[in-house]
C-alpha cells in the first residue's frame, strides 16, 4: 500500500491543508509515475494549487492502468526469459510463456473483482500445475517443474523487495516493514497454490516431479534470456519504445556484471550486489535525460537478477520435502537482499553526484551572471533524483 501527501501552508497564521491520497498496491506503471513526478514539480514550485493537483493526481490514478494486452506481452517475455535461464528446452520454454499469460489474465480478473492477492496468488500457482499437468499428457514435455517456476517467478517481480530494503536503509522502518510482510505473504501464497496444485495433480493420477535442472548456458544464451526478461517486464509497465531497448541493454549489462563477477571467483551474493549497484548508478544518470522514474527504471533493470534458480530449488525441495529447501529459499531471500543492497548504494552513489553537480552549477552562475533560482524550482529540477534523507531529517 503506498500514500501520496500534499502539504499547503497558506500563511503562517493559518493552519495548514494536508490531503492524502491512497493509490493502493499497483503495479508498476513508467507513464504514471512519470506523470506523479512531474505533478509533484508542478506543485512544489507553485504552477499548480494543491487542490488542483489533488484532482489531477485522482485522474492520472484513475487512468493509469497497463493495458491488459500489454500486460500479457509482458508476461509471455518474461517467462520465455526465466525458464531459458533454468534450462528449459523450447517446448518448455513455450509452455511456461503461455501459462504465463493465463496465469497475468487470471490475476487481472482476481483484481477486478477485489479478491485479496493472496489468494490471487494461490489460484495461479494452482493454474499453472494445471497447464503444466496437460501439457505433459499432450506432448513429450520433459521438464513440467521449470513450466510451473517459470511461469510463477513472473508474479514476483516487483518494486516491493528493492523498495523495502531502500526503505529500510535510509531509515523508514514502518513502510519497509510494511513491504517486506506483504512480499512474504505473497510468495506463501505462491508457494501454498503450488503444493496445493501438485497434490491436486497426484490425486488425479498425474504425478509432476519436481527435479533439480542444471543449466548448461553460455553467457550470450544467459544474456538473451535477460534481454527477454528486461524488455517483458518493461512492456508490461508500457515503457516506450527507446525505453524497451535501452532497459534490455541495461538488464543484459547487469546479467554480464553478474556473471563476470561470479565466474571470478567472487561469492554469488557479493556478483548479484555488484550488478545491482551498476544498475543503481545508471538507471539515476539516465533518469532524466530519459524523462523516467529512477526508481521505477532501476525496478525493471534488476529483473533478470531475480533468484529463480534459488526459487525453483526451494520449491522442489519442499514438494520432494528435502533438508535443503530451507536453506534455498534462504538463498533467495539474501539474494533478494543483495539486489536491494546493491541497488540502493549504487542510486545513493549517483544520487549525492547529481545533487552537488546540480548545487555546484547554480552556485557558478550566481556568481558569474548574477542569477539565482528559488530554492522550491532547484528540488523540483532533482526530482528524478533519489533523496536519501532520513524521515523528519532537516539538513543545516
Amino acid at each position: 500500500m503506498g500514500q501520496i501527501t500534499l502539504g499547503y501552508v497558506p500563511t503562517e497564521t493559518l493552519q495548514p491543508v494536508t490531503l492524502v491520497k491512497n493509490v493502493g498496491s499497483v503495479e508498476l506503471d513508467i507513464p504514471t509515475l512519470t506523470a506523479i513526478e512531474d505533478l509533484v514539480g508542478e506543485t512544489v514550485t507553485g504552477r499548480v494549487g494543491v487542490l488542483e493537483a489533488f484532482e489531477k493526481l485522482n485522474f492520472i490514478i484513475d487512468h493509469g492502468r497497463s493495458p491488459l494486452t500489454l500486460r500479457l506481452m509482458g508476461a509471455f517475455l518474461m517467462a520465455m526469459g526465466f525458464a531459458w535461464l533454468l534450462g528449459a528446452d523450447l517446448a518448455a520454454a513455450l509452455v511456461a510463456a503461455a501459462t504465463a499469460v493465463l496465469t497475468e489474465f487470471l490475476s487481472t480478473g482476481a483484481s477486478r473483482i477485489m479478491l485479496p492477492p493472496f489468494y490471487a496468488r494461490v489460484l495461479s500457482s494452482v493454474l499453472a500445475v494445471g497447464a503444466a499437468s496437460l501439457a505433459l499428457a499432450l506432448t513429450p514435455l520433459t521438464q513440467p517443474g521449470v513450466v510451473i517456476t517459470a511461469s510463477i517467478v513472473t508474479q514476483l517481480v516487483g518494486s516491493a523487495s528493492v523498495s523495502a530494503v531502500q526503505d529500510l536503509l535510509t531509515g523508514w522502518l514502518l513502510t519497509a516493514c510494511g513491504r517486506l510482510i506483504e512480499a512474504a505473504l505473497l510468495t506463501t501464497g505462491l508457494v501454498v497454490g503450488t503444493m496445493g496444485g501438485l497434490t491436486l495433480a497426484e490425486k488425479a493420477g498425474r504425478s509432476l516431479e519436481l527435479t533439480a535442472v542444471q543449466p548448461a548456458l553460455d553467457l550470450s544464451q544467459t544474456s538473451v534470456a535477460a534481454v527477454l526478461i528486461a524488455a517483458g517486464y518493461a512492456v508490461s509497465c508500457q515503457a516506450g519504445p527507446r525505453s524497451i531497448i535501452l532497459f534490455s541493454l541495461l538488464g543484459a549489462l547487469g546479467h554480464l556484471v553478474y556473471t563476470v563477477s561470479d565466474r571470478s571467483g567472487v561469492s554469488g551474493m557479493s556478483s548479484t550486489a555488484a550488478a545491482a549497484t551498476v544498475l543503481g548508478i545508471l538507471t539515476v544518470l539516465l533518469a532524466r535525460p530519459m524523462n523516467w522514474p529512477a526508481s521505477g527504471a532501476l525496478d525493471i533493470a534488476v529483473i533478470p537478477l531475480v533468484p529463480g534458480m534459488a526459487f525453483y530449488q526451494a520449491l522442489a525441495g519442499f514438494v520432494n520435502h528435502d533438508a535443503n529447501a530451507a536453506a534455498h529459499l534462504f538463498e533467495g531471500l539474501a539474494t533478494s537482499i543483495a539486489i536491494g543492497a546493491g541497488a540502493v548504494l549504487g542510486q545513493f552513489v549517483s544520487s549525492r553526484v547529481l545533487w552537488q553537480a546540480r548545487r555546484a552549477q547554480v552556485n557558478h552562475l550566481a556568481k558569474r551572471d548574477g542569477t539565482s533560482i528559488a530554492e522550491a524550482e532547484f528540488e523540483a529540477q532533482g526530482l528524478t533524483t533519489p533523496d536519501f534523507r532520513r524521515p523528519f531529517h532537516r539538513q543545516a
